[in-house]
């Protein structure tokens, strides 16, 4: 009986670390946030935006991709940019990449 139980423990024991691995996996990645300043912004029109950039005075310059909406126009990125104000970016590591999700005024 002794043995059976420890085997029901060992197999407990291993299989909940990966089931919590697959749920992570399942999650997809985690969004992050980013305050910076846009030093560039590629669009296709005034209102859609390819990518940018911003200089994040503790990450140096990153740059994102984008797909949709992402909460500004591309001249209102363009804006920020021209006049200096810094943006809050939340974002997604996406493979070599980073791709933007949301764009907003920083804080």
């Amino acid at each position: 009986m002794r043995l059976r139980r420890g085997h029901a423990l060992v197999g407990l024991a291993l299989a909940i670390p990966a089931l919590l691995a697959l749920t992570a996996a399942a999650c997809g990645p985690r969004a992050q946030e980013v305050v910076g300043t846009l030093v560039d912004v590629q669009a296709t029109s005034v209102v859609e935006i390819s990518s940018f950039s911003i200089e994040a005075p503790d990450r140096g310059r990153l740059d994102f991709t984008v797909r949709g909406d992402v909460g500004f126009s591309a001249s209102h990125l363009r804006e920020h940019m021209l006049g200096g104000e810094r943006v809050k970016v939340t974002y997604v590591r996406e493979g070599n990449g980073l791709r933007a999700l949301r764009v907003e005024d920083a804080p």
